[in-house]
């Protein structure tokens, strides 16, 4: 996760991410990572010990990536209301991206499985950063109140990713559709105030 890392660990978290995105964790191997890397099986081992921590690390690389999103939140040069329009955009188009991982993510919190602590201070950092997104749009200074409008605009963003696959069936309309986005985008927002 630093610019001089090696690019043979680079390339094959990405890999792992790219695979976390279409498949559950379970059924990734090690080789098939290997395979699509194109590295062998001992470089997955030196540089990450299992497949376990290599799909950890991979998870928590996701995370990171969602802080460039939560950036957009500290953009004084748009009005606060543009800020989480745009961060909610992003944020669903970058998990649709990624869906896997986040059903993953997902996945091991309801089966109460361990979580990586860096991980939990990173989506903490990121809540802090919507509640004061959601702050400067509302006006809202109440802690719980902030934190209800965080966790309800997060639950509408992640909901849609979880469910992707059964948009239509489930939720009667499909966020890849014309427009859709932009106006469900619209309507969490409002339901902000």
């Amino acid at each position: 996760m630093c610019p001089d890392e090696p690019t043979t660990k680079k390339s094959i978290r990405r890999t792992a991410m790219e695979l976390l995105a279409v498949k559950s964790r379970q059924r990734i191997t090690v080789r098939e990572i290997a395979e699509k890397a194109e590295v062998n099986i001992a470089s997955i081992n030196y540089h990450f010990g299992s497949k376990d921590a290599l799909l950890d690390e991979a998870a928590l690389y996701y995370c990171m990536e969602l802080n460039g999103v939560h950036e957009i939140l500290e953009d004084e040069s748009i009005s606060p209301e543009q800020r989480l329009r745009q961060f909610c955009i992003r944020l669903m188009e970058y998990t649709f991206q990624y869906s896997g991982v986040e059903k993953s993510l997902m996945g091991q919190v309801m089966a109460e499985e361990s979580i990586n602590p860096k991980l939990v201070e990173n989506i903490s950092r990121n809540m802090a950063s919507l509640k004061v997104g959601i702050s400067n749009f509302t006006g809202t200074k109440d802690e719980l109140h902030l934190n209800i409008k965080a966790t309800q605009l997060v639950s509408c963003l992640i909901y849609p990713i979880l469910m992707s696959g059964y948009g239509y069936a489930a939720m009667g309309m499909g966020l890849d559709q014309p427009g859709i986005l932009d106006q469900y985008v619209d309507i969490l927002i409002r339901s902000l105030e």
